[in-house]
């Protein structure tokens, strides 16, 4: 059983690095959509106040 779920988690795994790997390379060969997207990840983690205590 453990191997079915090792064999379950590589194939996961390699799933998730083809994925990256494709929007690498679309994503470079797009200038624009990149930058966008870095952007928005940008305004997504900016972090604009922090609270204090109560």
């Amino acid at each position: 059983m453990k191997e079915l779920i090792d064999s379950l988690n590589d194939e996961e795994l390699l799933c998730k690095q083809k994925s990256r790997a494709k929007w690498n390379k679309e994503g470079d060969c797009n200038t624009k959509f990149f930058h966008e997207i870095v952007k928005g990840r940008d305004h997504i983690n900016h972090i604009t106040e922090m609270e204090g205590p109560s």
